[in-house]
């Protein structure tokens, strides 16, 4: 048999250590550097495109041959920036998702004590209507 105060000792112990509080200061200054990530992101696409419209209009091949290193270069560091955008969100999941992991639910100890609580009250009442009668 499980005893419920362990339970109840358990949740209560992670939950304190979890510091609640801290994951989500965390979070959102993590959340607001997603938020400056997406908007460089969307500057940075918007200069390529603009670069690779210009490789195309060039002309000659002679041309074309000189921007080809400049263009490949914007691609490498779009890619470079995009992956460091990817690890950093990830990074972000996976350490909220280990946090939570382990956490137990609780759902059932919460449950438990709104019930108890009603269990209370009824008893209360019924001390308190039984002292009543005493005195009569």
């Amino acid at each position: 048999r499980y005893d419920p105060s362990e339970r109840v000792r358990k949740v209560l112990t992670f939950w304190k250590s979890f510091d609640l509080d801290g994951k989500r200061l965390k979070l959102d200054q993590q959340g607001l550097e997603v938020a400056n990530n997406q908007e460089k992101s969307v500057r940075s696409r918007k200069k390529l495109a603009e670069a690779t419209k210009e490789f195309r209009k060039s002309g000659s091949t002679e041309v074309r041959f000189k921007k080809m290193g400049p263009l490949l270069r914007l691609y490498q560091e779009e890619i470079d920036k995009l992956t460091r955008r990817a690890r950093f969100a990830e990074g972000g999941f996976l350490s909220l998702y280990k946090s939570l992991y382990e956490a137990p639910d609780p759902v059932s100890i919460l449950s438990d004590a709104e019930s108890d609580k009603r269990k209370v009250s009824e008893l209360e009442f019924t001390v308190k209507r039984l002292q009543k009668e005493m005195m009569e």
